[in-house]
């Protein structure tokens, strides 16, 4: 996060992330971010191995 903070719900577990911090979220396990906080959150989202076709582009087979 370079600013804001999200509350993100893993697995049923709570974590807040705020300023100059991280966080490494499997990708099978149920998850979500919530900006709880009275400015934007801005941060960088890392897909690794990277996604082939992420879910918002859709599917134009």
């Amino acid at each position: 996060m370079s600013s804001g903070e999200l509350l993100f719900t893993v697995d049923d577990e709570e974590y807040l992330v705020g300023p100059n911090t991280s966080s490494v979220i499997p990708g099978a396990v149920p998850r979500s971010a919530e900006n709880r906080g009275e400015v934007d959150a801005v941060g960088i989202e890392v897909f690794s191995p990277p996604r082939v076709t992420p879910p918002w582009e859709g599917d134009d087979e």
